[in-house]
């Protein structure tokens, strides 16, 4: 049954008519409800500053990871707090080592030695390092730096 190209156009219109009266309320993969959410906060870090005395940071802070003593003129006492944090970051396969296998080649028929690779899972992981220094009690700087290290 052919239609006439009017009745198609009336058609067509009806349907584009009737999308953008429904696209808006229905949710989009792209722009959905997870869109228009809030994105997930990261926990806040305490708030520490130079000047604050060793007791008040563990008290924010926590206990530390390791704690290094620094050699300093007498009587001053000095210390490194590390924070350490470890995140996995990825793992991949990856060839470590070889192994023989026989091996018949078809043009020939002769039978061969070849190398096959064999795999190995590498883990990698991200380790975030916070090192603050203590001189008398009282925290006089810090820094903080990450590191990259794999597991086999």
């Amino acid at each position: 049954m052919k239609l006439p190209i009017r009745s198609l156009r009336r058609a067509a219109i009806h349907c584009a008519m009737f999308v953008v009266v429904l696209l808006p309320s229905a949710p989009s993969p792209v722009f959905g409800a997870d869109a228009a959410a809030a994105p997930a906060e990261s926990p806040a870090r305490p708030k520490i500053a130079i000047g604050m005395p060793a007791a008040q940071v563990r008290q924010l802070v926590g206990e530390p990871t390791r704690i290094k003593k620094v050699p300093r003129a007498e009587g001053v006492e000095s210390e490194i707090w590390y924070y350490e944090t470890k995140v996995k970051v990825g793992a991949h396969e990856e060839p470590l080592s070889t192994r023989d296998v026989p091996y018949v080649n078809p043009k020939t028929g002769i039978e061969e030695i070849i190398k096959e690779p064999v795999y190995s899972l590498v883990t990698e992981y991200l380790t975030e390092t916070t090192a603050l220094v203590f001189v008398d009690g009282v925290l006089t700087g810090s820094k903080r730096y990450q590191t990259r290290s794999q597991e086999f």
